[in-house]
């Protein structure tokens, strides 16, 4: 196929790079899973840098409302992240974080590789463009 003939699927390239973000979304989420983790118990996780911290104070660092702030905490006591210090009080566990520290050593070897950091962000702005943009109809 010569580089003139139009792509075999309209919007071949558009379609491919939002299921490459989805894939990566999703691989994202399966790996926050193993672990007894979403992406809101992450930031909470995160958030508990200080022992005794209310829930309203981890809803304000999170940005997440006092529901989810609360939701997350009591999932991260299940999975033996974080636990109450007194009443409506919070920690993190030793084994919170480590995995805080691990998640950290996880990023930084992610970030470390040659050039894909700057690829994932140049395919976010083209994904975000094209949606902005829409897709062209085929002629």
């Amino acid at each position: 196929m010569d580089t003139d003939s139009p792509s075999p699927v309209p919007g071949g390239l558009a379609f491919l790079l939002r299921a490459a973000a989805h894939l990566s979304a999703e691989a994202s989420r399966m790996f926050l899973a193993d672990l007894q983790l979403t992406e809101s118990s992450v930031r909470v996780l995160k958030a508990l840098n200080a022992p005794g911290m209310p829930p309203a104070r981890v809803a304000q660092l999170t940005h997440l409302s006092l529901d989810e702030a609360s939701f997350a905490l009591a999932s991260l006591h299940r999975a033996g992240y974080a636990r109450p210090r007194r009443p409506g009080r919070w920690a993190r566990t030793a084994s919170g974080t480590a995995m805080v520290e691990e998640l950290a050593a996880v990023r930084r070897k992610c970030d470390a590789r040659a050039g894909e950091l700057e690829l994932r962000q140049a395919l976010y702005t083209l994904i975000r463009s094209m949606e902005d943009e829409g897709i062209p109809e085929p002629s």
